[in-house]
């Protein structure tokens, strides 16, 4: 997980949630990046996209907010020696 520590949209509160959820997880913090580490610190984030191909699954965690008085999270499972993928709500709550 590549956390930009700058982040606005996903605070320390959504990387505490997400640290518990994921297992087996390599966590980088990067102090001077927000929402786009990717564009923000690019030389980082494509070395650590090159190891994903050694790991066997990705997880995706996305936080929808459905408006001002719900949120979603919704898990995308990816198996990459299967090709198989799921999908599931893992917790919903009314803010």
């Amino acid at each position: 997980m590549i956390w930009g520590i700058k982040d606005i949209a996903f605070r320390e509160q959504e990387f505490s949630v997400w640290n518990k959820e994921l297992t087996n997880k390599t966590v980088m913090k990067l102090d001077n990046v927000g929402h786009y580490p990717h564009e923000e610190a690019t030389d980082i984030f494509n070395k650590e996209l090159k190891n994903v191909s050694t790991y066997q699954s990705i997880k995706i965690i996305v936080k929808i907010v459905i408006n001002t008085n719900n949120v979603a999270h919704i898990r995308f499972s990816y198996n990459l020696k299967t090709s198989s993928s799921a999908v599931d709500c893992y917790s919903y709550s009314n803010l």
